[in-house]
């Protein structure tokens, strides 16, 4: 799972390069989203766009395609895991987003799990 700090703002989800990934009603506070690989999906639009990964490295399994790098802007590493037929290059850049269901959110101090 990709664990990614961010900050609860007025109910929305501020990432550390000030990226919005969604909205919650959990109060304001710092917090750790969790984000699986596969539930992580390529943007098709501008406005479905919600963060972005530089691409550093792809790994082929076949029916996989695991594509590592870091959220843009930042030093955190992300792994995004699509099907095996889709084309990716290394050092490119991918728009992506997630449905809000397939937000995990995590207590920043305590390291547990919010439910919501």
């Amino acid at each position: 799972m990709n664990i990614l700090p961010v900050s609860i703002e007025d109910g929305f989800l501020k990432l550390e390069n000030d990226s919005v990934l969604g909205q919650t009603t959990i109060a304001d506070r710092p917090a750790y989203v969790g984000l699986r690989p596969e539930h992580l999906q390529i943007a098709e639009s501008p406005e479905s766009q919600l963060l972005s990964m530089d691409v550093t490295l792809t790994e082929s399994l076949g029916a996989d395609l695991l594509v590592y790098g870091t959220l843009s802007g930042t030093s955190l590493t992300m792994t995004l895991r699509l099907e095996g037929h889709v084309h990716v290059e290394d050092g490119s850049t991918l728009p992506l987003t997630i449905e809000d269901k397939n937000i995990h959110f995590f207590d920043r101090e305590t390291e547990k799990r919010i439910e919501i």
